[in-house]
């Protein structure tokens, strides 16, 4: 039997407005399936739009007494020592709180994340770690460009993305593949998604461990881009009238799919401990979170570790 009864898949997006009306890429697409089977990619304009989303699936599955997995592809933690620094706790939930205090993100997607940024910069030594914005604006204590020197301090990347190819480190927040944008952004809203459910969510592996989550609702992090080679590019002609012309609205589809085809047995095996972490397994699982498929432990037939694609999140 399956851990989960229902897989929820949300590709993320940065905009400061509302994505156009007709769907567009690079914008916020949501895919779920459960046991009726997969349901075609939702299109969302603005991030409270795709909270409302989530909040209807997640009503209606505790509703039918079902587990869920909901995975969003932005990071859920930090580089080691970044966390400790900021809230004086190694632990990433802290950063999430501490960011839901700060981030002001509108309904019309206004936000003012590289303000934040540059408050998040002035906790550490030099110029600090987040750089990039958009030409043409000031944006004291946030530098456009990486600065020379860059990774002397907190380094580039989580353990979980030094063993996905391709993954872009989360200081950087403007251009191709700047998750650090996404994340500033996504992590209050998943504070606001602990603070609504309770108990009857967990987020893993900062809560459960390297454990499948008791609780009816489980938080993860994915990367789509490792499922490359599971595009599911037979649909933009089999159902033109959808948007799976628009590579986001694939990978979500992708993974919804390919984590619920797994046998239950391998899909479990994905949430225990990561092979190579030895006697920093705890650590990594409260400070730093993973990506979900990364370099799984013994049992696992996901396919999305290390060699498996690449491509920016």
């Amino acid at each position: 039997m399956s851990p989960f009864d229902r897989i929820v898949a949300i590709d993320w997006s940065a905009r400061a407005g509302p994505s156009p009306r007709r769907p567009s890429p690079d914008a916020i697409f949501l895919c779920e399936r459960g046991p009726g089977g997969a349901d075609h990619p939702v299109y969302l304009r603005t991030r409270d739009a795709a909270m409302e989303a989530i909040h209807d699936i997640l009503g209606r599955s505790l509703a039918a007494g079902e587990k869920v997995l909901v995975g969003f592809d932005f990071a859920f933690g930090f580089p080691p020592g970044f966390a400790r620094a900021l809230t004086g706790r190694a632990e990433a939930l802290a950063v999430w709180d501490w960011l839901a205090a700060r981030v002001q993100d509108g309904p019309d997607n206004a936000n003012d994340r590289f303000e934040v940024a540059a408050e998040l910069n002035a906790f550490f030594p030099g110029e600090g770690p987040f750089w990039g914005h958009p030409p043409g604006r000031s944006c004291p204590g946030l530098p456009r460009l990486r600065p020379p020197g860059h990774g002397r301090g907190l380094p580039p990347h989580r353990l979980t993305e030094g063993r996905a190819p391709g993954a872009q480190s989360v200081w950087k927040l403007y251009t191709t593949g700047a998750v650090g944008s996404q994340t500033l952004l996504g992590l209050p809203r998943l504070a606001a998604l602990r603070r609504r459910y309770g108990p009857d969510l967990s987020v893993w592996p900062m809560e459960s461990g390297w454990r499948v989550p008791g609780a009816p609702i489980t938080l993860n992090e994915i990367y789509p881009g490792l499922l490359r080679r599971h595009d599911p590019a037979w649909l933009v002609e089999a159902l033109p009238e959808e948007s799976y012309a628009i590579p986001d609205a694939r990978q979500v589809r992708a993974v919804v799919d390919h984590l619920a085809d797994l046998p239950p047995a391998a899909l479990a095996a994905l949430f225990g401990p990561p092979a190579g972490l030895d006697g920093d397994a705890e650590r990594v699982a409260r400070e730093e979170g993973w990506i979900l498929g990364v370099d799984p432990g013994p049992g696992s037939e996901t396919g999305a570790g290390t060699g498996a694609g690449g491509g920016a999140r």
